[in-house]
């Protein structure tokens, strides 16, 4: 039998930084594994990466949990035949050390020459990172310059895009409506009590904004150059800030559903994100976007249109007001693409949804 060995890499998860660490084994060395069979999962600065192999054959692994790599790092062979790959510990090491003779990851470069280091004085090591370079400097006294400048993350670029392109095409513009706090804390609370749940305003957005959707079709298209692209399926993006990063999932809310259905479909996106299974792609692109800013001080912002999108709405000051305000007005921005979308056809969009929000 002709001896078969393949190696599987750790890929390049995000798009800013190429730190990555393994956070799960879900197979042990020498077990037999099929193609598309999870393997290991690796953890990026945003999310969780599941590793599946690309052959059938038996594997040995190349890393443990815990272990700090980077993109393309050698994760694991795989082989045709189990009694050679057990034998090959001294090739295994050869084959490895290819991929990870002393690695650098981006952030740990940009610090050593920041600093005017040389590299050679990471020599012993098979990778380097940032957290290794810092403790170097600590180590040595050496004082790393007070102004030190960060990338942006993948999502802050695409803000920055979609800011720059508003500003070229100057396309966009704004509606703005006032809320009574105490009438849509009412209507909330009737719909809690009905369901016996717990509800928030987006909740309320996510159950009668697809109805209006439908009768509003241009809030569910996008303009591509002179072309104008329609979503087939009702898909809301909404805002989730958690542990100092911004998420911006989506749910699919095509059939009419209840608000149980709806508060579940939500829950179970959130609770991904918490968990770090949330993987974000082009399926989460949707018609139109829910920014929500939560506080008693913030009247009015006014979010930038996600791409593949002609609208998104902020919502701001959704907050029961605190000892210091006798009560707040709730606010809602649109913000929408005037190539595509006129004054008056946004004007009646918003008042179909807010007849819809109290009806």
């Amino acid at each position: 039998m002709k001896l078969n060995t393949n190696k599987i890499f750790a890929p390049q998860i995000d798009a800013n930084s190429s730190d990555l660490k393994v956070v799960e084994i879900k197979v042990s060395n020498f077990q037999k594994v099929s193609k598309n069979d999870h393997i290991l999962s690796l953890e990026s600065t945003k999310v969780v990466e599941e590793i599946y192999s690309e052959f059938d054959g038996y594997i040995k692994l190349l890393v443990k949990t815990d272990d700090e790599i980077v993109s393309g790092s050698a994760l694991a062979l795989i082989s045709n035949s189990q009694k050679e790959l057990k034998s090959s510990n001294i090739e295994v090491k050869k084959l490895n050390s290819q991929k990870k003779e002393i690695q650098f990851t981006k952030k740990a470069i940009e610090l050593i020459k920041k600093n005017n280091l040389d590299t050679a004085l990471f020599k012993e090591k098979k990778l380097v990172n940032e957290k290794l370079v810092l403790e170097y400097l600590n180590l040595n006294n050496v004082s790393t310059p007070k102004n030190q400048s960060t990338k942006l993350s993948a999502f802050q670029k695409e803000i920055s895009k979609n800011v720059i392109n508003s500003q070229m095409n100057n396309a966009f513009t704004h509606m703005n409506i006032l809320f009574d706090y105490l009438e849509i804390d009412k209507k909330i609370k009737i719909l809690e009590k009905k369901n016996n749940i717990s509800l928030s305003i987006i909740d309320l957005f996510f159950l009668k904004l697809p109805e209006v959707l439908g009768k509003y079709p241009k809030f569910m298209s996008y303009l591509d150059n002179d072309s104008i692209i329609k979503h087939e399926e009702i898909k809301i993006n909404f805002t989730v800030d958690y542990n100092e990063k911004l998420y911006m999932p989506s749910i699919l809310l095509n059939k009419k559903k209840n608000i149980n259905e709806i508060i579940k479909l939500k829950f179970d996106v959130i609770r991904k994100i918490y968990l770090n299974k949330y993987k974000s792609s082009e399926k989460d692109i949707g018609c139109i976007s829910i920014a929500q800013i939560e506080s008693v001080n913030v009247m009015f912002h006014y979010p930038i249109i996600f791409k593949k999108q002609s609208s998104i709405i902020g919502l701001n000051g959704f907050k029961k007001p605190s000892n210091n305000y006798i009560s707040n007005s709730p606010s809602l921005t649109l913000t929408y693409d005037h190539r595509l979308i006129n004054g008056k056809y946004a004007a009646n969009f918003l008042d179909e949804l807010i007849n819809n929000l109290f009806n």
